[in-house]
């Protein structure tokens, strides 16, 4: 499974989108939105790392803005990394 598969694909979920094209469970014409899960929450590349902390309690991965626009995808396993190096 690949690391973004990861994150469309939460545990339990049903087989992640290639697998599913061997299944027959999607097919090439399906939109993405129908074989994603709910969005991820949102952070603001400038906040202070505490928040991320506390949003990522909840929550396997957050999309991170700058200026508004997506800039990345922060994981728990990213911020455990960034913490544990300190």
């Amino acid at each position: 499974m690949f690391a973004w598969e990861k994150v469309i694909q939460p545990a339990g979920s049903p087989p992640h989108a290639l697998g599913a094209l061997f299944t027959g469970q999607a097919h090439l014409h399906d939109t993405i939105e129908r074989h994603t899960s709910d969005p991820l929450p949102m952070i603001g590349g400038g906040q202070p790392v505490s928040e991320a902390v506390a949003l990522l309690e909840k929550s396997d991965a957050a999309l991170v803005l700058v200026d508004g626009k997506p800039k990345g995808v922060l994981t728990r396993q990213d911020l455990l990394a960034h913490l544990g190096g300190r």
